[in-house]
């Protein structure tokens, strides 16, 4: 077997400790080579021209050229997958950089208490090793140009108030699901009256940032779940990152759980956001009421929590491979036979408008 050449990186960052500790933690790897290192957004940009890396990792905030101009004129001029590494003041930023193009990012250490050096060396090197699963036209095509805010009806305009949920779909989502996600929600009605649940692999304090930037851009109210709430129609909920939500049934409602790995999910992957665990509990609490939707990203997280909603009679939606930055995720589903249905980005809101039409 032909061996593989080691993935190029460049390495792009003002600051003195973290291109070191980005640096170390790359070399010190047989498939890895750090090929250059810059420091402003103007000499990174030649630098790129130059030395064609593989993958770019980088810091949004640098002198002379700031990371969003740099994203932009990258990604017109030699699309390249770039990593961001980000620190506590980016959280907000993050997500724009990720509508530009960039492909995903890492948490700096103590940008927040559970980002530590040895969560930012497996996450970097797992954003790193995954570029071997991608293509320049995918790099390209998965940013956003629609940015303007959908509109949202008042309480008023709906008519009537939240509900009790009778169904729920949950949304399974990691490298290039951001994007996604906001796309499928911006194409939901401003009457939507469904529930979801999304569990997207993000580091923790991220995901309230996301779920807050959401709820600014969609018709629907987008939030974090809280542990011990009620599940409740005309809500998407975004699990907290770093921690598992499971769905139980108290009598006539349903309670969301919000709990770290282990505990009640002694035994299951540790990767949290666990989609697995979340489409299990719904396929338990809400049987042929509940949806699983399969998004971008590596690894096969949300393969056997969608067999158990496919066993228990209810659909299964995935985004059409082809259209994913990373397509291990949805690939899987549809090589297990669970799905009910392989569509593409834009028709995802749509399906879920079918599914959830069906319990109002």
């Amino acid at each position: 077997m032909t061996e593989l050449p080691p993935i190029r990186v460049m390495v792009v960052d003002d600051d003195a400790e973290s291109r070191a500790l980005i640096s170390q933690v790359l070399g010190g790897c047989e498939d890895i080579r750090v090929v250059g290192v810059s420091t402003d957004g103007h000499r990174a940009l030649l630098d790129a021209e130059r030395l064609r890396p593989d993958v770019i990792t980088l810091d949004l905030e640098m002198p002379h050229l700031g990371g969003f101009a740099f994203l932009r004129l990258l990604m017109a001029r030699r699309p390249t997958p770039v990593i961001v590494v980000s620190g506590r003041g980016e959280r907000d930023q993050v997500f724009r950089a990720l509508e530009l193009g960039a492909l995903d990012f890492v948490a700096k250490p103590g940008a927040s208490p559970e980002a530590t050096v040895l969560d930012l060396r497996s996450r970097l090197l797992m954003c790193v090793r995954s570029v071997r699963r991608l293509t320049k036209v995918r790099v390209s095509q998965h940013c956003i140009a629609d940015t303007k805010q959908a509109p949202r009806l008042s309480q008023a305009e709906r008519g009537r108030g939240p509900r009790p949920a009778r169904s729920v779909a949950c949304v399974a989502a990691s490298t290039g699901g951001p994007g996604v996600i906001e796309t499928m929600l911006r194409g939901l009605a401003p009457g939507f009256e469904g529930t979801i649940v999304i569990a997207q692999h993000m580091p923790a304090r991220f995901t309230e940032s996301f779920a807050a930037r959401l709820d600014r851009r969609c018709a629907v109210a987008v939030r974090e779940a809280r542990d011990g709430e009620r599940l409740m129609t005309g809500e998407v909920l975004v699990a907290p990152g770093q921690r598992n939500v499971i769905l139980e049934r108290r009598d006539s409602e349903v309670i969301v759980r919000v709990v770290t790995p282990g505990g009640l999910t002694q035994g299951l992957a540790s990767l949290a956001p666990n989609a697995d665990v979340l489409f299990g509990s719904a396929a338990a609490v809400f049987g042929t009421a509940a949806c699983a939707v399969v998004l971008s990203g590596m690894g096969t997280d949300g393969l056997a929590g969608s067999g158990e909603i496919a066993k228990a009679g209810g659909r299964v939606l995935v985004q059409e491979p082809a259209s994913a930055v990373l397509p291990s995720m949805p690939s899987s589903v549809v090589e297990s036979g669970s799905s009910t249905g392989v569509h593409p980005v834009a028709d995802l809101a749509g399906e879920l408008g079918l599914f959830f039409v069906r319990f109002a």
